[in-house]
């Protein structure tokens, strides 16, 4: 059952306008998606990227799952007036990951359901209170078949969007019932070859004997409307049409609907803003012309206004999902004779930034539904409508996704055997000793995870791993690594947001907790000593201090054998010292001394130093001339950037250096004889200047002229991010490639021994999910994983080496 949540609104006038106007750069998220007459398919936000309102039910499509199949809800509305959810429909053959869900077209009786990554779409037919399947459109594979849908139930006749196509010039498939009520395909339609990424497909309507395709690529974004037709030997293009003075980058047709004898156009960033237009058919009935358009009465840079439409007899629905602060809103205008009779606008004033209410509407007699894409750390929402006798709307209920998670995994440690492990993760050599998913350590639906660190209680030789939430940091209790206890938690502090980027380090049984574009946050310390007041149930512990010398900060370091933390990449007020280091004495741990900074300005994006993160020890290297003093090794966006710290009024720049197709220089970590450095690039792979996972190679023998001496390449293509050294293993979380193990016994010349795959359900290709970060410190060489979007991993090496 999903969350019911209550949301106020509030009433407020827009604007008809009659005359065009122009249009400016439109940058859709993923590309622009499509709506449908009372249908909103295609969204890649989750619950609610699909709407529709049928026979009295909603139907709310949830498609971009990846730890479970996708579904759609039935809700209904009850006998006392209450909404409840009254079904979930499912694929016939329901898989993790399916997309199953991620567009919704309904006509009668009937649903059509996308699942793009089966490139299929699902029909269903509805008997009494029941939806039942029916059967399934085929299509090619990996072009977006089922992200848009349209269905007319009493000409038998279906559309399924497929805009990625031919290099993303994109095409739309017909399929027709015939008279013994089986589905073929019938047509294929596109607008002839060519470059250009025209994305047609990306949203579909069916007008009578038309079935019209949006195309927001079309001229350099500035987007186009396709209308087809069948005329006895194919499906051909009868016209196509777009606005008057429409600018590079409108997105005009990333959103259809069908307003009687009207289409209605969405063009989300028209003149900056969003309108959406009104296009009517001539006396000839094959030539579209435009009658007008409608914008918000205040609008505002970026809103989207005319992201999603949707229109019945009654109102037309416009969504601009980032009005009000990203808060979103929704206008409703009142059709009368001659146009519009009356306008109000819906939002959710209790909705925080990002909602994105009005990403996706629906409406079909007395019931709406919208989409609120952001809720629940963008896992969505959808809230209910009803309109009244007198015509007015009224929010009923709104709903939230429960979120995903993969199944607790404990008791016992489960090998890697044939290459898996706990019939879950792929693996080689690794063994897992317990798993528990976001929910189980304090996350609800939405939250994600970022950093781990680990502290060894030397009083009592407990081990409890530290793991970085959106919204917090949670302690694990792991000592029995096979039974992990969730203890508590430290949220982040008080009106800042939640933040993706969590960091922290320990020091005399203190935590010391940073956070990224995080306002105000400060560094929180935590007396780790206080978790003993765990009694069987987790408990929300509020800092012992917050340091407010910094605000937001990227990452922290420490130097154990001195007792200074090095907070870098600091933002957003408070002494920043550029973005490098900004030294503190935690000697006293509630009593922290700010030091001075350090900050390279020969290195950074911006030229003053920023560090993205960095490693400083006492140093006992082979540099005689630096033995015994405190050097820092930061990674400088740029540049390594090696400094002589140990004077803290004086610290000095001994060396920067660079290595072959640098993307962004984002962490390294010592060898246990400070002799080479190992490094990992978090943009080189995205930006496509390597092909593979790769880790970058130093020999510091001469801190002053560092020097690469290799670079050592995956068999895997995700991005690398964080890497500790323990003994002559390199242990490295490497997004959708997991946790992979390097033996460095030969310093210049890694070797691949072990991994676990800990985001099973994506692929080892470039982007931000999967292994975030690890700790491989704690004893019996136990080691923590956290995973953004799965959760915490307690694993261990299966040594196959030979003993030597």
């Amino acid at each position: 059952m999903q969350t019911l949540v209550r949301l106020s609104l509030a009433l407020f006038a827009a604007a008809l306008v009659a005359s065009p106007a122009g249009a400016q750069s439109f940058m859709p998220l993923d590309g622009p998606e499509l709506s449908d007459s009372g249908v909103i398919p295609a969204s890649l936000t989750g619950f609610g990227g699909a709407l529709a309102v049928s026979g009295g039910d909603v139907l709310v499509g949830e498609g971009e799952t990846s730890l479970r199949s996708g579904l759609v809800y039935v809700y209904r509305r009850g006998a006392d007036g209450t909404w409840g959810e009254a079904d979930q429909i499912a694929a016939p053959t329901a898989d993790r990951g399916d997309s199953f869900g991620t567009a919704l077209a309904s006509s009668g009786d009937w649903l059509l359901v996308g699942a793009p990554e089966l490139a299929a779409a699902f029909l269903y037919q509805r008997e009494g209170d029941q939806w039942s399947y029916v059967g399934e459109l085929a299509g090619p594979e990996g072009v977006g078949f089922g992200r848009a849908l349209a269905l007319d139930a009493e000409s038998g006749l279906a559309v399924v969007g497929a805009p990625l196509s031919e290099d993303n010039r994109g095409a739309a498939h017909v399929f027709r019932m015939d008279d013994a009520g089986d589905w073929s395909e019938v047509g294929q339609l596109t607008v002839g070859s060519g470059s250009g990424e025209l994305r047609l497909g990306t949203s579909v309507v069916i007008r009578g004997e038309h079935v019209l395709a949006g195309a927001p690529g079309r001229q350099e974004g500035r987007g186009s409307v396709y209308a087809f037709r069948d005329g006895g030997d194919g499906w051909r293009v009868l016209t196509e049409f777009s606005p008057r003075g429409a600018e590079d980058g409108a997105g005009f047709g990333a959103a259809l609907a069908v307003d009687g004898e009207r289409v209605v156009v969405g063009a989300p960033n028209h003149n900056g803003t969003g309108a959406a237009f009104l296009f009517g058919v001539d006396d000839s009935g094959e030539a579209y012309s435009q009658a007008g358009q409608v914008v918000a009465f205040q609008p505002s840079p970026g809103a989207m206004f005319g992201m999603s439409v949707a229109a019945d007899d009654e109102a037309l629905w416009v969504g601009a999902p980032r009005a009000l602060q990203t808060r979103g809103a929704v206008h409703v205008f009142q059709q009368a004779e001659w146009g519009f009779s009356g306008v109000s606008q819906l939002s959710g004033e209790e909705m925080a930034r990002q909602a994105a209410f009005g990403y996706r509407v629906a409406v079909a007699g007395d019931v709406a539904a919208v989409n609120a894409r952001g809720v629940n750390q963008g896992s969505g929402a959808v809230v209910i409508f009803e309109r009244d006798e007198a015509g007015q709307w009224h929010e009923a209920q709104m709903f939230a996704s429960e979120g995903e998670s993969l199944p607790v995994i404990a008791g016992e440690t489960r090998e890697c055997v044939d290459g898996r492990v706990a019939d879950l993760f792929e693996c080689s050599n690794v063994e897992l000793l317990s798993f528990l998913p976001i929910s189980e350590i304090g996350g609800d639906p939405g939250i994600r995870l970022n950093d781990t660190w680990g502290w060894h209680d030397e009083e009592t030789g407990r081990e409890i791993v530290l793991v970085g939430r959106t919204n917090g940091t949670a302690f694990v209790d792991i000592t029995d690594p096979n039974n992990p206890v969730y203890l508590g938690e430290v949220l982040k502090t008080e009106g800042s947001p939640d933040a993706s980027w969590r960091d922290f380090k320990v020091y005399k049984d203190h935590a010391f907790i940073v956070a990224d574009a995080s306002g105000q946050h400060g560094m929180q310390v935590f007396n780790l000593r206080r978790l003993d007041d765990f009694d069987g149930e987790p408990i929300t512990f509020e800092p012992d201090l917050t340091y407010d010398r910094i605000n937001s900060a990227h990452n922290i370091g420490l130097n154990p054998d001195t007792g200074i933390l090095y907070i870098v990449g600091a933002s957003g007020g408070g002494e920043t010292c550029g973005g490098g280091l900004h030294m503190v004495d935690a000697n006293d741990p509630l009593n922290p001394e700010f030091l001075g900074c350090f900050a390279d300005e020969r290195t950074g994006r911006a030229g003053t130093g920023y560090s993205h993160d960095v490693q400083c020890v006492t140093y006992h290297g082979p540099d005689e001339r630096y033995q015994g003093h405190e050097i820092c090794m930061g990674s400088n966006e740029t540049h390594l950037s090696v400094a002589d710290v140990t004077d803290k009024a004086n610290p000095t720049a001994l060396s920067i250096a660079e290595y072959p197709n640098s993307g962004y220089v984002h962490q390294g970590w010592f060898d246990e004889e400070h002799r080479y450095f190992y490094m990992q690039d978090e943009l080189a792979l995205m930006n496509g200047l390597i092909d593979n996972t790769r880790t970058v190679i130093f020999d510091v023998a001469d801190l002053e002229d560092p020097v690469v001496v290799g670079e050592f390449f995956f068999d895997t293509r995700a991005v690398s991010h964080n890497l500790y050294i323990r003994g002559d293993l390199i242990y490295e979380a490497n997004y959708s490639s997991g946790l992979r193990i390097l033996d460095i016994s030969d310093r210049e010349n890694p070797v691949e021994v072990g991994w676990i795959d800990t985001a099973p359900t994506h692929e080892a290709e470039p982007m931000f999910e999967g292994a975030w970060s690890t700790y491989p410190y704690f004893r019996d060489g136990v080691t923590s994983v956290s995973s953004i979007g799965e959760g915490l991993f307690i694993v261990r090496f299966q040594d196959p080496r030979p003993v030597s």
